[in-house]
């Protein structure tokens, strides 16, 4: 299960793209929920208990994830691999 630590909008800001692009992934890698977990009740209470972000049904991980789209919608386009070679091919056609 993802363990993720909340973090403060101004922070994010000052994060590199890369990093927010990671951060984005391991929001989105998180589990559902904690009813469709494989976890304990017992886990899943200790899980409860912490300040960080487990499963996206939660306030906490809806929250981060807002937060995160909103600081990279205002970052410059990273192209794609696929993008970046697409790009060269139709270089390379055009000479």
């Amino acid at each position: 299960m993802k363990d993720i630590q909340p973090v403060r909008k101004s922070d994010l800001e000052k994060l590199h793209t890369g990093s927010l692009l990671t951060r984005l992934q391991n929001l989105r890698e998180c589990e559902e929920s904690f009813e469709l977990s494989d976890l304990d009740s017992g886990e899943i209470e200790i899980l409860k208990s912490g300040r960080r972000i487990h499963v996206k049904d939660s306030d906490e991980w809806k929250n981060a994830y807002s937060e995160v789209k909103a600081v990279l919608s205002s970052r410059e386009h990273l192209p794609s691999a696929k993008e970046r070679k697409e790009a060269r091919l139709k270089k390379a056609r055009s000479r």
